[in-house]
This record gives C-alpha cells, sequence and structure tokens, in this order.
C-alpha cells in the first residue's frame, strides 16, 4: 500500500449488448461520474494488459454479473490464483492478480462485486429484476467508497473462494 490517500480502482466489465452481463459497466460508469476520488475503467472482458493498471493502485474491485450470487449481489475478497488461467478473449480476475504479483512485485487488495443478473440475451438494458439488484449494489458501492480503506473494504467482505 503506497502512503497518503488508499487509491481504489473499479473495474466493471462484461457485454452491455447482452442484458444484464453489462451491470459491470454500468456500474464502474456511474462510480466514475459520482465518485471523483475513485478512479474507474471498464471493458468487455479482463485481459493481460489490465494487470498494469491494477498494479498501480491499493485496492480493485471488479464488478461483474453472475447467475450463482446470492440476490442482490455478493462481495468477495480475492487473491491471486497460482495458476494462470485465460483464452486468447479473457482473463479471471485471480490470473490478473497473479500477474500483478509476478510482473510488478506485488498486487492491491482484491475484491469482486457479483451482482446477481438473470437474462443474458442479445438485448440492450437490464431486465427489471437485475435493475433492482444493481441499485441494491449502488448504495452498497457507493457507501463503501466514501472513504475507502483495506479495512473497509475487507470487513464488508464475506469470505467465499471464487
Amino acid at each position: 500500500m503506497t502512503s497518503g490517500a488508499y487509491k481504489v480502482l473499479v473495474y466493471g466489465y462484461g457485454n452491455p449488448g447482452r442484458q444484464d452481463d453489462g451491470v459491470g459497466v454500468e456500474l464502474a460508469m456511474i462510480i466514475e461520474k459520482e465518485c471523483p476520488n475513485i478512479q474507474a475503467d471498464y471493458n468487455y472482458q479482463l485481459n493481460v494488459e489490465d494487470s498494469l493498471r491494477i498494479a498501480e493502485f491499493d485496492a480493485v474491485i471488479f464488478i461483474d454479473a453472475s447467475l450463482d450470487a446470492v440476490e442482490p449481489f455478493e462481495f468477495m475478497k480475492i487473491q491471486p490464483s497460482h495458476d494462470i488461467t485465460f483464452t486468447t478473449h479473457s482473463m479471471l480476475p485471480n490470473s490478473v492478480l497473479s500477474l500483478c504479483q509476478e510482473l510488478y512485485g506485488g498486487c492491491p487488495d482484491a475484491f469482486v462485486l457479483a451482482v446477481r443478473g438473470y437474462e443474458f440475451d442479445f438485448a440492450e438494458g437490464l431486465s427489471p429484476r437485475a435493475s433492482r439488484n444493481f441499485s441494491k449494489a449502488y448504495d452498497f458501492l457507493k457507501g463503501l467508497l466514501l472513504e475507502p480503506s483495506e479495512e473497509t473494504l475487507s470487513h464488508a467482505a464475506i469470505s467465499k473462494k471464487i
């Protein structure tokens, strides 16, 4: 961790053209506009290159839609994966963290905000149920980001391996 302010990156990923899959991108975009002390990034998926940007922060919160999350969302602390897994198109958050460690000598505190989604067909806009979960996740996240710290984020996280 660096001295001074606790630097947090909110990273949303998913495909806004596949209904609820866009929840991570939409949430990160709103946080970017409404929380000037927080940096945000968003993309369709995580990539190898993201490890460089993520390594610059004290903490990263990955946001994605999930079919398996408990409603309305789950907030979990994650660790780097010793098995770096990726396809030619995407990586898991744990694998990005592992690259941060291997390439840059450390990685930030890391969390996943998994927002429960239901509809993943080719269409824009969140389903009504995912919209309700989105609102609850937004309120939760905005509260955490008012004065972010490792203690605050870790205290809010549930223990769950992903």
